[in-house]
């Protein structure tokens, strides 16, 4: 488990970018935020640069978990009174999850003749467009968002796909094949 503390977003944004394959890349990722709109900006952001590497999987201390404390929280703050220290422990296990592992997508690389990395690509394009949008119409329901994300990158996928076969200057394209007979036949690509 690698665990995060965003406090200083930029530098730790950068050394992501830099060395994020070798420290962050197939492990299991927490972003620890402040409790003030520049962590919530900066978590963001750097959930952005963990998805790009590539991570097994990637998760956020929920908003809702520090509401109850004062406003630029931290973790190098102490607790306040209110608050147990399994307090730490218990928002560590409500984390919303913010990305889809990287183990997930094996499948689908193979299946359309892509790396990891050519494949991961596509998917954090098509998460950091949709996953707003879907955080506010399913709220916390991680497999419903998961779900619409991989399902536009299939359809996106499909496309390219599709496109390699067919002709730019034709809407169709006929390609030989060989029925039982030995005569060819046309199968046409829509």
């Amino acid at each position: 488990m690698n665990i995060i503390i965003v406090q200083t977003p930029l530098n730790i944004a950068k050394k992501i970018q830099h060395k994020g394959t070798k420290t962050q890349r197939h492990k299991e990722n927490f972003l620890y935020r402040d409790n003030d709109e520049a962590g919530f900006k900066a978590s963001s952001e750097i959930g952005s640069c963990l998805r790009q590497i590539g991570v097994k999987s990637l998760k956020v201390i929920r908003r809702d978990s520090l509401k109850d404390l004062p406003q630029k929280w931290d973790l190098a703050d102490p607790l306040p009174p209110s608050k147990s220290p399994s307090f730490i422990t218990d928002s560590l296990l409500r984390a919303e999850s913010k990305a889809i592992g990287i183990e997930r997508l094996e499948t689908l690389a193979s299946h359309h003749k892509m790396t990891l990395k050519q494949l991961n690509e596509v998917v954090c394009n098509v998460d950091d467009r949709l996953r707003p949008e879907l955080e506010k119409k399913y709220g916390s329901k991680t497999w419903e968002i998961e779900s619409c994300i991989l399902a536009e990158t299939s359809k996106k996928l499909q496309d390219k796909d599709r496109d390699r076969v067919i002709s730019p200057v034709h809407s169709v394209e006929q390609v030989s094949q060989k029925d039982r007979g030995g005569k060819s036949v046309g199968r046409e690509y829509d």
